[in-house]
């Protein structure tokens, strides 16, 4: 075993050791809200790799008999400075209160990064997200990195979730996402328990839900109101988190899915805005 995790630690470090100074790291670990020995394998396996800011794209807690702290209380080594509501949560004001999040959905910029999170699980105020989302995206600067978040994927990647199940909230964003897709570097969701990436459009689609159980994953190739989406690379066993860096100056981010059943990183995807993705041949076995 501590062979293997020296492996873990010797691919990321060299991952790391190609990264300027200007590089921001994060892990995103979505539908995490479930204590266990599988969420606690994920957290040593993130606690090794020096990563400390988690992005959580919801579903951040799932049994309601237990409070928040009761299920993050042993993360206190991580930063929590992205994270969007689920359909798994206590209340929105009991999430954005642990949490200290703006509000349910917001605009932020952390360490040069701007983040536009979204509240997909909301079905009342749509109408008003999709106008902050707009107003967000038309004032963003294009060199400036930015990543949309939300919980449900805008695609059906799995056999037990329909991206109709939010239909109206992907409706109403979709066109906007697509009219700005030159300033958005990806788009990061849960929902479906597992590992895959896909585009939409031409935004990468990263989809980080396999914590604690994994859904079996299906070959995404849909046309969607006239946009197409179609997997680039997804995994059909074993728990995972991404590791995600960005490089501000280079103005480029690598993607890293790390299976913690073997640790190992078995898909590296290097992604700029609007330009063809560099995928590693770790990503064809």
């Amino acid at each position: 075993m501590k062979i293997i995790i020296l492996n873990l630690l010797v691919i990321l470090f060299s991952i790391a050791a190609t990264f300027s100074s200007d590089t921001v790291s994060f892990a995103i670990i979505g539908d995490a809200g479930h204590p266990g020995q599988q969420t606690e394998q994920v957290r040593q396996s993130i606690l090794k790799s020096d990563v400390k800011n988690l992005i959580l794209p919801g579903d951040n807690i799932y049994d309601l008999s237990l409070s928040y702290d009761d299920v993050w209380s042993n993360w206190i080594d991580f930063d929590f400075p992205v994270v969007a509501i689920g359909n798994h949560h206590q209340s929105y004001p009991e999430e954005i209160a642990y949490f200290n999040m703006p509000g349910e959905y917001y605009s932020k910029k952390f360490k040069g990064i701007h983040f536009v999170v979204l509240n997909s699980d909301n079905r009342e105020n749509i109408q008003e997200q999709s106008l902050f989302l707009e107003k967000h995206l038309k004032s963003h600067k294009r060199d400036e990195p930015l990543f949309i978040v939300f919980h449900h994927p805008p695609a059906t990647v799995s056999y037990r979730h329909s991206w109709h199940e939010r239909e109206d909230f992907q409706n109403l964003i979709r066109p906007i996402l697509m009219r700005f897709s030159h300033k958005i570097d990806a788009i990061l969701v849960g929902h479906d328990h597992q590992a895959s990436i896909f585009s939409y459009g031409d935004i990468p689609v990263i989809v980080s839900g396999a914590i604690f159980e994994f859904f079996a994953s299906r070959h995404v190739d849909q046309l969607i109101s006239g946009v197409h989406a179609e997997t680039i690379w997804r995994f059909n066993e074993g728990f995972f988190w991404v590791r995600l860096d960005v490089d501000k100056s280079n103005k480029w981010s690598w993607i890293n899915f790390i299976d913690v059943n073997r640790n190992k990183v078995v898909c590296s995807i290097k992604i700029k805005k609007n330009k063809d993705m560099e995928i590693r041949s770790n990503c064809k076995n």
